[in-house]
């Protein structure tokens, strides 16, 4: 009998298989705990989002509640209680009878009145809370500095659509309710100068006109220094949170050169009454430390990207902008957990990704493109370096989850070192060059960390990653991790930390005890 556990301290009682035990450390170590706000801080998120393996589309409401069933009972017991779903709730692609199609011709947008996206009751019927009708405008060809059209936008009186309903729904399987949205305002609610709530302003009046809007949708940034811009967010955090019970909210598009606005999201998300976490991307916050750093320093965030879209590959994960190079640059400036905030890697694309390219899917039928393609030690890599590094862990692929990665993310390595590491430090990389194909390189990444008190009385976890081509040694003294060792264990080394060629996505990891004892 699983058991579905709402709280996130009382998780992880589900026995899984352990076929590669990822680390095995030894010891104890005491930190304070960080200050709480409205943001949720101090604990990396756990969930399971839509985007990875889910095109706009095919996504309705009858299959949301499915997947949230299957997540409850597979991954709840986990610890992954955050359901994300994408901002095609908002709108979409569908013909006049609600037939999802893949025609952006027929791709629409549904505002309130206050120009605040809210659900589209085509996809999700439940949404319709009263029988008010909106308003829908055809698509505006009319400004110059857009190179398309903007889609068309369906107007709706305040408080006639409310993702309310399918949020209690969740709940009661013992998850909380997640949106992506946007930065910003969208160009419908410019346009047709809606209001502002609570002020005499208009949306057009808070629209920031020098920067150009996001580069992937028709949306606005807002000049956070209009009085009118604070009404804005603030009513758009009371909407997502207070009275929709929203427990997650991630804002794409986010600019770091518009740290302003960033912070108006976060003091609104703050003034909300029920906690939240709140998470920045895309990648923007990850080539400069600093900007993580000023991120923790404001507790604006939960979590904050630092890679672009991660969707696997070896390249993703080893090039100068990769994961395993931003991991490294914000662990070694003390960013992971400082003041409660994450860098954030992405979802972890595990399983089956890529899908209902070809029309709606069913929890049990889903139609992918991409089956377990990064399985193998491509899946270990990957879970092992999110792990390590504390990202929050949001899964990708689509429910129910494959076996493989079941007994990954259930693996109790994986859950330790996620949960109890702190004070990474990654004490040896040697980059390859990625784009030399026969070059036979060597190269490492070696992390340490201290370890909160866990259940296999360990204080130190040592991991290392062989991210270049060749099968190699690397020797770690026990210098390096602030130890010192009794006389029989000072010549003990590792010595089978190896991969596969260059040419295939599966590498091997190693997670080694701190008494050199390999584990995989």
């Amino acid at each position: 009998q699983r058991h579905n556990i709402g709280h996130r301290n009382e998780r992880r009682t589900q026995t899984m298989p352990q076929p590669h035990p990822i680390c095995v450390p030894c010891g104890l170590l005491l930190l304070a705990a960080p200050a709480v706000s409205k943001i949720l801080l101090g604990t990396p998120p756990r969930g399971w989002e839509d985007f990875d393996s889910h095109t706009q589309a095919s996504y309705n409401e009858t299959y949301a509640r499915a997947a949230a069933a299957v997540m409850a009972e597979e991954v709840l017991p986990l610890g992954y209680d955050q359901y994300i779903i994408g901002g095609w709730s908002m709108g979409g692609q569908v013909d006049d009878q609600g037939i999802p199609v893949r025609n952006t011709s027929k791709f629409y947008t549904v505002l309130d009145e206050y120009g605040r996206p809210v659900p589209d009751n085509v996809r999700f019927p439940s949404s319709a809370v009263t029988p008010d009708t909106c308003h829908c405008f055809p698509r505006n060809c009319t400004d110059p500095r857009q190179q398309t059209c903007t889609d068309p936008v369906c107007v709706c009186p305040e408080g006639a659509r409310s993702l309310r309903p399918f949020a209690s729904q969740v709940e009661k399987m013992g998850l909380k309710l997640g949106l992506w949205t946007w930065r910003g305002v969208h160009m419908g609610a410019y346009y047709h100068k809606l209001k502002v709530k609570g002020t005499n302003y208009t949306i057009d009046e808070i629209v920031d006109q020098k920067p150009r809007n996001c580069g992937f949708g028709p949306w606005y940034p807002v000049n956070a220094s209009h009085p009118g811009a604070k009404y804005y967010y603030d009513s758009l955090y009371d909407l997502f949170v207070d009275q929709w019970g929203i427990g997650f909210v991630k804002a794409d598009c986010e600019d770091t050169r518009r740290l302003d606005e960033i912070l108006l999201q976060s003091q609104a998300a703050d003034k909300a009454r029920g906690g939240v976490y709140l998470s920045y991307s895309p990648g923007t916050f990850g080539p400069d430390a600093a900007t993580g750093q000023w991120v923790s320093l404001h507790q604006a965030a939960t979590m904050y990207r630092i890679t672009s879209d991660f969707h696997g590959g070896w390249g993703e994960l080893a090039s100068d902008r990769g994961s395993f190079t931003r991991a490294a640059l914000h662990a070694n400036a003390s960013n992971i957990g400082l003041n409660g905030s994450f860098p954030d890697l992405d979802m972890m694309p595990l399983g089956q990704i890529f899908c209902d390219r070809y029309g709606p899917a069913t929890v049990d039928d889903p139609k992918c493109d991409c089956m377990n393609c990064n399985g193998g030690g491509m899946a270990y890599t990957i879970a092992s370096l999110w792990a390590i590094s504390r990202s929050p862990l949001l899964l990708g692929g689509a429910l129910p989850l494959d076996a493989p990665t079941m007994s990954i993310i259930g693996n109790p390595g994986f859950d330790l070192i996620h949960t109890h590491s702190r004070n990474q430090t990654v004490i040896a990389f040697h980059q390859p060059n990625i784009s030399c194909k026969r070059c036979n390189q060597t190269g490492w990444q070696v992390w340490k960390a201290d370890l909160m008190p866990n259940q296999l009385n360990a204080d130190k976890a040592l991991m290392v990653f062989n991210v270049g081509d060749s099968v190699d040694k690397y020797f770690v003294t026990w210098s390096q991790l602030g130890l010192q060792p009794s006389p029989e264990q000072r010549n003990h080394h590792a010595n089978h930390i190896s991969s596969s060629s260059s040419s295939s996505s599966s590498r091997t990891i190693c997670a080694i005890s701190v008494d050199i004892r390999l584990c995989c």
